[in-house]
C-alpha cells in the first residue's frame, strides 16, 4: 500500500465526530452494543491516550474522517478535551482505507456474524463485490467464492440485535442463514425477548421453527402471536431467565403440538401413578421421536442394589412402563 503523505494534526474531537462517517465500522459495533464503553473510558481516565487517532484528510475540502479512534474521540468529548493528536493520511484510495479499517478491528471481526457485518458495511460504502472477493474475503480468512459472499451479505441484512446474539453465541454461517429465511418481523420480535431468556443456538432454532409453523397454521402475524395475553404475560414477567425459558418453550410446544402435549400429560400421569416414590427415575426424549425410556438410579451398596431390583420387579412398576410405552 502506497501512502501519498501523512502528517500529525491537532484536531477537535467534536468536529471529527460530526457528519457522515464513511470509515465508521466501529460505530456499527457500538450500535450492536459491543462497545465496552465504561471499561474503556475508565482505562483512558487512568492512563490517558497512549496513541493518536488515525484519520484520513481531504486537503481540497479541509476535512478529516476518523479511521481508527471513535471511542477515544467520544471519551475526549465527554471529558471536555479540546484537541487530540491525530496521525493524518492523505491521498489514499477507498480500498486502501477500508483495509486500514479492517486492520483496526481485526481482533474483533472473527465470528461469522461480525464478518457478515463488516462485508455489509463495505457494500453500504460502495465497495464493489469484485473488490470484496479479491481484497477482503482473504483478509477475513474466507475463500474467494461469489456464492459464499452472497450468503454473508444476506446475513448482513439481519438486525444488529440478531447479529450480536449470533456473535456472542458463536453461530456458524449456516445457523445465521437459517435465521435469515424467517419473516423479518418474527425474528425481530423473538430477539427483542431474548435478553430475558436463557437461549442456546438449538433452542433458538427449535422455538423459531415452532412459532413459524404456528403462524402459518393459524394465519396470524408475528405481532399477534407475541401480543397474545399468555405469551406477552410470560415474556414480560420478572421470572428467573431459565425458568421463563422453560415455560416459554413448553408454551410454544403446546401451541404447536396440542395433541402431543396431551400425550405428554398422559405419560406424566402414568409416571406419577405407577413410578413415583421409587428408588429410580424414568425419563424420555421430550420430542417423543425416540421409542426409548431412560431408567436411572444411584446405589451405594449391594443392599441398595437388591432393594432397587425388588422395587423394579413390582407389578405396578411394570404397569407404568407399559403405559408410557403405549404412547411412544
Amino acid at each position: 500500500m502506497q501512502r501519498s503523505s501523512l502528517s500529525v494534526e491537532y484536531l477537535r474531537p467534536s468536529e471529527l465526530l460530526e457528519g457522515h462517517q464513511p470509515f465508521g465500522f466501529s460505530l456499527y459495533l457500538k450500535g450492536m452494543g459491543l462497545w465496552d464503553r465504561d471499561r474503556l473510558f475508565s482505562s483512558l481516565d487512568r492512563r490517558g491516550m497512549l496513541s493518536p487517532l488515525l484519520v484520513h484528510g481531504n486537503k481540497k475540502e479541509g476535512t478529516f474522517r476518523i479511521i481508527d479512534g471513535f471511542r477515544r474521540a467520544e471519551w475526549a468529548v465527554s471529558r471536555g478535551i479540546a484537541e487530540l493528536s491525530c496521525l493524518a493520511l492523505y491521498g489514499l484510495e477507498k480500498t486502501e482505507l477500508m483495509v486500514l479499517v479492517h486492520e483496526a478491528q481485526a481482533h474483533v471481526v472473527r465470528t461469522a456474524a461480525l464478518k457478515a457485518t463488516f462485508l455489509g458495511f463495505l457494500e453500504g460504502n460502495g465497495v464493489s463485490r469484485e473488490t470484496m472477493l479479491s481484497d477482503f474475503m482473504p483478509l477475513l480468512g474466507l475463500p474467494e467464492s461469489s456464492h459464499l459472499l452472497k450468503n454473508y451479505l444476506r446475513v448482513a441484512g439481519l438486525s444488529g440485535e440478531v447479529l450480536r446474539f449470533g456473535h456472542e453465541k458463536g453461530f456458524s454461517l449456516k445457523k445465521l442463514m437459517n435465521l435469515s429465511y424467517y419473516r423479518e418481523k418474527l425474528v425481530e420480535l423473538f430477539f427483542a425477548s431474548a435478553p430475558g431468556l436463557s437461549l442456546s443456538a438449538s433452542l433458538v432454532e427449535e422455538m423459531l421453527g415452532n412459532i413459524n409453523d404456528i403462524l402459518r397454521r393459524d394465519g396470524i402475524s408475528p405481532e399477534e402471536f407475541f401480543a397474545g395475553q399468555d405469551v406477552a404475560g410470560l415474556l414480560g414477567s420478572d421470572m428467573d431467565p431459565r425458568e421463563k425459558t422453560r415455560q416459554f418453550r413448553q408454551m410454544v410446544r403446546r401451541l404447536r403440538f396440542p395433541g402431543l402435549t396431551g400425550i405428554e400429560q398422559d405419560m406424566e400421569a402414568a409416571r406419577q401413578r405407577f413410578l413415583s416414590g421409587g428408588s429410580f427415575s424414568v425419563s424420555w426424549d421430550p420430542s417423543l421421536e425416540n421409542r426409548a425410556l431412560k431408567v436411572s438410579a444411584v446405589v451405594k451398596s449391594p443392599e441398595e442394589f437388591q432393594c432397587l431390583v425388588a422395587d423394579l420387579g413390582r407389578r405396578e412398576r411394570a404397569d407404568g412402563i407399559r403405559a408410557i410405552f403405549s404412547h411412544l
